[in-house]
């Protein structure tokens, strides 16, 4: 499968362990999405999905499932179902939302 362009350039220059997807037209809260990062990298997952629009994976993990296809529409349901697959994918909605209150893990 090849990838699109853009993500493909954006990742190649990319110097983090870490590869944020975060489309154009999506909304996080600035204090859940600094959740999100902190809790997916402490914990050393591979992929987690934030919502359709914001989801994270680990340099390896976006190797290990090929990146993104090369499709018109829908990409990230390809390569969101190879990380799930492939690499550590443990948080949950609701882990996350337990994190933020402070609960212990």
């Amino acid at each position: 499968m090849h990838e699109k362009p853009g993500r493909h350039v954006a990742a190649s220059a990319s110097r983090g362990d870490y590869l944020l997807f975060y489309d154009a037209d999506a909304y996080a809260n600035r204090e859940l999405l600094y959740n999100f990062l902190s809790t997916v990298i402490k914990r050393g997952v591979g992929f987690s999905l934030a919502h359709s629009g914001v989801y994270m994976a680990s340099r390896r993990c976006y190797s290990l499932t090929g990146g993104l296809p090369n499709l018109n529409f829908a990409e990230d349901f390809h390569f969101w179902a190879r990380a799930f697959t492939l690499c550590k994918s443990s948080l949950t909605q609701s882990e996350l939302r337990a994190t933020r209150r402070g609960f212990t893990l």
